[in-house]
């Protein structure tokens, strides 16, 4: 995982697995830079809003959590 802080006080996290990635932000804006940036360079696809990773959900209630009630 690498956490980006940029001047503008906008933070962007990025989440690597193999060839999966998420990313979460402060800023919606700064997301879509990156998704812009990154497909430059590389052939990509986006999902949308992710609702599990490596066999975790994501919940979202006002804040984000991952369950791993299947195990």
């Amino acid at each position: 995982m690498t956490h980006v802080l940029l001047p503008s006080g906008e933070y962007i996290y990025l989440l690597l697995y193999i060839d999966d990635m998420l990313t979460a932000s402060n800023s919606r804006s700064a997301i879509d830079r990156l998704k812009k940036q990154l497909s430059f360079e590389f052939d990509m696809k986006d999902l949308g809003e992710a609702n599990k990773v490596l066999d975790m959900k994501i919940k979202r209630d006002g804040d984000i959590r991952l369950t791993q009630k299947g195990y």
